[in-house]
């Protein structure tokens, strides 16, 4: 399907040129297809290029999503206003037109009728889960289409920031929206910034007074007056772990939900003896929050304690990254070190090839497999294994340091468009082939693998992966 960029449009009533957007796919001459726009929140295309669709309800049906306002108005010549078509016979190429009354991001889908049930399926997995899944009907994705408020005009204004996308290089208030770029001059409060400055403090609340050139070689003037104070990290908690395995239980993690604030805001993990007042809080560690991210949980780490009859307490402040301007957030319970063992098996939630290296269907030389787990996992050491087995009978072992390199993240990491907290993810990257342990009817490990066993892979609690009680064990 053709654009698949995105584009950023203001949305109307009527529907114009300016906010219309046409989409044209190849479909075999004859053949039935539906089509919906879904919120583009919901559809995921990965470097790849494979394209996965939310199913928050575990249905094995595709999520639309909320898109209230955005519509067709036109499918092969045919006028129409609605969020879907169906049953449009192709001649070769079908063409529509979509358009919005109101603010919505929205993806076109077209797929295939040949079930009939005006619906896009999704890959059924051994246990439902809430993960993306890819579609087994046959389907086209188009590019992103954002509709937001009018281009703001030529002169002065103080617009209050209302939504931003630092990766289309606009924000908008309420009444209009502005483009910027390299071209343009930065401020904050009159100070000159960059506008890697100037994107990482945006954020919903934030004003600027701006002289604005709304054609693409004009120079507009950003002046960030007012920098919206950052939101406090209300929800955290903190637990006794053994992340690097020693003898005694004298690790913290702590994990907090990030609220959602400017991407260059910064997170300072602070700790201090239980009961003793604020002012002793002590910095540990600091993170800045990634561009483009959004609330979610994430996890700091801290190491070897003393040993303290009290226990610990731990905060997260939150500091703006121009003014500096810090927010204090929720403490956490009493720690106390050293901790007692928890003797719960982590298990695996999701897993899937993401990089295939040799053949399509075989696990071979450079192919890449995350796997996902419930609680923090320690660095497996050499000779960790993970036993799989195929459908034609073929059992085959990877191995640490033999067949196979096993890595934990180190830093949040994004996997199948969700975020996952450090220490979480295992990445196994083929180096060799697998070690046969049973031969089945066709050579190698075939995908799909299903992992049975594993020996050696251990939560930072010290104890084995659960891999029969694993609802995400299938490659």
């Amino acid at each position: 399907m053709t654009p698949t960029s995105t584009s950023v449009l203001p949305y109307g009533n009527p529907a114009t040129a300016a906010n219309s957007r046409t989409y044209s796919v190849a479909v075999p001459a004859g053949t039935v297809v539906d089509l919906a726009l879904f919120a583009s929140s919901n559809v995921m295309v990965d470097a790849n290029g494979v394209v996965t669709f939310a199913d928050t309800n575990s249905d094995n049906i595709a999520d639309v999503g909320t898109i209230t306002g955005a519509k067709f108005t036109q499918v092969n010549g045919i006028n129409l206003s609605a969020q879907t078509k169906n049953d449009v016979t192709s001649t070769g190429t079908v063409t529509f037109t979509v358009t919005a009354t109101q603010a919505a991001s929205v993806v076109p889908v077209v797929f295939s009728k040949a079930d009939g049930n005006d619906q896009v399926d999704l890959t059924v997995p051994l246990t439902a889960n809430p993960d993306p899944k890819t579609a087994t009907d046959s389907i086209g994705v188009g590019g992103v289409t954002i509709f937001t408020v009018a281009q703001a005009g030529l002169g002065a204004s103080t617009p209050t920031v209302a939504t931003f996308n630092t990766t289309e290089n606009y924000f908008a208030s309420t009444s209009a929206s502005y483009n910027y770029d390299a071209n343009d001059t930065y401020q904050f409060g009159g100070q000159p910034i960059t506008m890697t400055q100037f994107e990482a403090a945006l954020v919903a609340g934030d004003v600027v007074s701006v002289s604005y050139s709304p054609t693409a070689s004009g120079v507009s003037v950003f002046n960030m007056t007012t920098e919206a104070t950052p939101a406090a990290v209300t929800a955290i908690s903190a637990a006794a772990v053994n992340v690097d395995a020693g003898a005694t239980i004298n690790d913290v993690q702590v994990t907090y939900t990030r609220p959602t604030n400017a991407s260059g805001v910064t997170y300072t993990l602070q700790r201090k003896a239980t009961g003793a007042a604020d002012s002793t809080f002590v910095t540990v560690t600091t993170a800045t929050q990634a561009a483009g991210s959004t609330d979610t949980e994430f996890v700091f780490t801290t190491t070897n304690l003393a040993n303290l009859a009290g226990g610990y307490t731990f905060r997260v402040e939150a500091t703006s990254p121009i003014s500096g301007t810090v927010t204090d957030g929720t403490q956490s319970g009493t720690v106390v070190i050293p901790g007692t063992p928890n003797t719960t098996p982590p298990i695996s939630t999701y897993a899937a090839e993401t990089t295939v290296a040799g053949l399509a269907n075989t696990v071979d030389t450079g192919d890449v497999f995350k796997v996902v787990f419930s609680a923090t996992m320690a660095v497996p050491a050499a000779g960790a294994t993970i036993r799989a087995s195929d459908g034609d009978g073929t059992i085959a072992d990877l191995v640490n340091g033999t067949n196979a390199t096993f890595t934990v993240n180190t830093a949040v990491e994004t996997v199948n468009a969700v975020s996952r907290a450090v220490g979480t993810v295992l990445t196994v990257t083929i180096t060799g082939a697998p070690t046969v342990v049973a031969t089945g009817t066709t050579a190698g490990l075939q995908l799909p693998a299903i992992m049975i066993d594993s020996a050696n892979i251990k939560g930072t609690n010290g104890v084995n992966w659960d891999v029969a009680s694993s609802t995400g064990k299938t490659l």
